[in-house]
């Protein structure tokens, strides 16, 4: 089957060539890569025709561009990134209303059988629009956030005109992925649904499974992951560091706007805290499997956080660590309760940590079960093989 991809998805390389060294959102990306993965493993082909806005902003029009990019274990997959204005966030906006135009240019070139569309965004929305128009396929939309998830300030349309697509979008598409269960309990009851909060690298189970135990060395390291965006609240982790003691040291990797921050804080601290920035997967799994425990932050999202789900939690209940994460929305019949046990607060996260040992391994069989539950759910084989499904009906 020829899929073709709808979605934000920029390459490391795309962005290098644009000077867009410091990206805020990589996780993103990840779990794109992982799920494109999955349907190559699968035996699909797939084209991405790429909404990605990139974060530096400036008076510039970049040009049309198309990579080939390599999967692990063999295969490959096209990127198409249409010509776009730079300038946030009128470049967003002109590329939406010109999706049209990119999806004939696209499908010119291209046979298409079934689409994915990232998110009810409103290129991705109009590009769907337009593809259905042409003929009638299948359109698996995979819902990451509810358009009004997180919290962007007011002058920022971009989530209102996202909005506006979500009952369009559930209408026209043939099938969902929801990324927790309360947007899954939202989706049309007459249409195949899946939830999928993430996608498990091969090579993060194996490397787990090599890794020490964590609290068997003699020092302690607590680790963070994810995008360095003030809306992660990771505020909390900056002011931890003063006051960490021996044995204790906190170690990071990522990219955003707080990157720099991290960097002269890491400078001020050596002993306390190690900032990597924006590392290679390899490098990311390796330093993720030697952490004793690793955090959840509460973030800056709206109502009750049911809207998002953070792709990190199944990555860090695979690599091993002991977990302290803050209320995370449910994920089906995959238990994660019982490593939500941090408030946020720079107290509760301390006082978590002086008991992370014990509960560490007090909680062993649930750790193992979820874990165990996890990986088979969720690994790139069955995950492309539930796709296929989707794709399919």
């Amino acid at each position: 089957m020829n899929i073709l991809y709808v979605a934000p998805y920029a390459s490391e390389k795309f962005r290098f060539m644009h000077s867009d060294v410091n990206p805020p959102n990589m996780g993103g990306v990840r779990k794109m890569e992982l799920v494109i993965s999955s349907l190559i493993q699968n035996g699909h082909s797939v084209v991405v025709l790429s909404s990605a806005m990139l974060s530096i902003s400036r008076l510039a029009v970049r040009s049309g561009y198309c990579e080939q990019i390599e999967v692990e274990g063999g295969g490959a997959f096209q990127v198409v990134y249409p010509p776009a204005l730079m300038l946030r966030p009128f470049g967003g906006l002109v590329s939406s209303f010109s999706a049209a135009r990119f999806l004939r240019d696209v499908t010119s070139q291209y046979h298409i059988d079934a689409a994915i569309a990232y998110n009810t965004y409103l290129f991705e929305s109009l590009t769907i629009k337009e593809l259905l128009a042409q003929s009638s396929l299948p359109v698996c939309l995979e819902i990451e956030d509810l358009p009004l998830a997180r919290k962007r300030g007011l002058l920022n349309l971009k989530p209102v005109f996202d909005q506006l697509c979500w009952h369009n979008m559930l209408k026209i598409s043939s099938s969902f992925l929801a990324v927790n269960q309360d947007i899954y309990n939202i989706l049309p009851e007459d249409k195949p649904k899946i939830v999928l909060p993430g996608v498990i690298d091969q090579e993060l189970i194996e490397v787990s499974e090599q890794r020490n135990s964590p609290f068997s060395g003699t020092e302690r390291i607590v680790g963070y992951f994810g995008a360095l965006n003030p809306g992660k609240g990771i505020e909390v982790l900056f002011d931890l560091v003063p006051k960490l003691a021996f044995p204790w040291k906190l170690v990071m990797t990522g990219s955003g706007p707080l990157a720099e921050f991290c960097e002269s804080l890491s400078a001020l601290y050596p002993d306390r805290f190690i900032f990597y920035g924006n590392v290679l997967k390899t490098e990311m799994i390796q330093i993720m499997c030697e952490c004793d425990c690793v955090v959840i932050p509460k973030e800056q999202i709206t109502g009750d956080g049911k809207g998002v789900f953070p792709f990190k939690a199944l990555e860090y209940l695979v690599s091993g660590s002991h977990i302290i994460s803050t209320t995370l929305a449910q994920q089906g019949n995959l238990n994660l309760s019982f490593f939500q046990r941090w408030d946020g607060s720079l107290d509760g996260l301390i006082y978590n940590l002086l008991c992370a040992e014990s509960d560490y391994n007090v909680e062993c069989t649930l750790r193992n079960s979820a874990r165990h539950a996890a990986i088979t759910k969720y690994n790139m084989t069955n995950v492309g093989k539930d796709i296929s499904e989707l794709l399919c009906v």
